[in-house]
């Protein structure tokens, strides 16, 4: 399948982190997440005070399917 110059897939999506990634945080989180799978993903942590084990466990599990499709998962 031929992907046209400005397809989605060419352009990585940004998630930008809160400052508190609690509870509340983790579903919005992965639905965010889901929303990206099969692009090339640029994780922004430079805001993030506070991290939970939920949102832990959600960037754990993107980080290892975005490895497991061989598409770029970057956490800076």
């Amino acid at each position: 399948m031929l992907l046209a110059p400005d397809s989605d897939i060419l352009h990585p999506g940004v998630v930008e982190l809160p400052e508190v990634l609690d509870l509340k945080a983790a579903t919005p989180l992965t639905v965010e997440f889901l929303t990206l799978r099969g692009r090339p993903v640029h994780v922004d942590a430079s805001n993030v005070q506070r991290l939970g084990g939920h949102c832990l466990q959600v960037l754990l599990s993107a980080a290892m399917t975005w490895k497991a499709d061989k598409i770029p998962f970057a956490l800076v």
